[in-house]
């Protein structure tokens, strides 16, 4: 019987090797959101996206008629790593990430009335099947930036997880 259970414990070993790493593998293949928090020529911010494995690059929101901080400086990060949130960023503030597989689902707050992001605020979702900014989704393969004015921003509801 001993080389029975030795000889499946060795079996069962192995398969959960290879499907941990092929797990892992799955996970991380497609990389994370490339963000640049910059501003455009005229002063206006805006957010630059990019995902090189998906062939997203230089999607941009630009939000005009607001102001940057007056230490602000251009900014490129990449979300790969799950965090606890919320994270400030130059304009806002991160506040959802799904990063389980990549590149995820990435949620932030920006320029709200307070530096919590709260009250009134442009939403900006990083999503694989589409860029939603303010709720209201735009396609990927656009080249058109997203512009968007103090006019649209909203007191967005917290959405609720069941």
């Amino acid at each position: 019987m001993m080389p029975f259970v030795v000889g499946m414990f060795f079996i069962a070993l192995g398969v959960y090797v290879l499907m941990y790493s092929t797990d892992q593998n799955i996970r991380s293949k497609d990389g994370g959101w490339q963000v640049s928090y910059t501003t455009n020529q005229s002063g206006a911010p805006m957010m630059v996206i990019n995902l090189p494995s998906s062939g997203i690059t230089n999607r941009t929101v630009i939000f005009n008629g607001e102001t940057v901080p007056a230490d602000f400086k251009t900014y490129t990060t990449n979300y790969v790593t799950p965090t606890h949130l919320p994270v400030v960023v130059p304009f806002g503030q991160w506040f959802h990430g799904d990063l389980t597989y990549l590149p995820g689902v990435v949620t932030f707050n920006v320029f709200g009335a307070d530096a919590n992001a709260t009250g009134l605020r442009h939403e900006v979702e990083l999503q694989k099947r589409g860029l939603v900014v303010n709720r209201k989704r735009h396609d990927w393969q656009s080249t058109e930036p997203v512009e968007v004015s103090p006019e649209d921003k909203q007191d967005w509801p917290v959405p609720e997880l069941n």
